[in-house]
């Protein structure tokens, strides 16, 4: 089984090993290998994450494992609902009309 098909586990929901694969961070294989990996540890009683995995690995650095992962998330939360979600404090909430003009005016002297 490759790596791609191992983490979507057909469930049709992105994971980890396949955002990495389609960024071209990590291939097939090396997704084989975190899942191995990772196996191990769980048949230790030490459940780890599959980025700390990669990273422990060398084969990814923490910047990209935390860039696959917000690539994770937003797929993730664009796919449970249609409906935009405001979070307070992140950088990418909207900007109301009036806040924006604020800025622009602000931003002129």
């Amino acid at each position: 089984m490759n790596g791609f098909n191992a983490m979507s586990g057909g469930s049709g929901e992105p994971r980890f090993g396949d955002v990495a694969i389609e960024l071209n961070l990590l291939t097939p294989e090396q997704v084989d290998q975190l899942l191995d990996r990772q196996n191990y540890f769980k048949s230790l009683g030490l459940p780890k994450r599959i980025d700390e995995i990669a990273v422990e690995m060398g084969l990814m650095a923490r910047v990209d494992c935390d860039y696959v992962l917000g690539e994770l998330h937003k797929r993730r939360e664009n796919k449970s609902t249609d409906a935009p979600q405001v979070v307070v404090g992140e950088d990418d909430a909207p900007v109301p009309p009036c806040r924006l003009g604020e800025f622009e005016l602000v931003s002129r002297l």
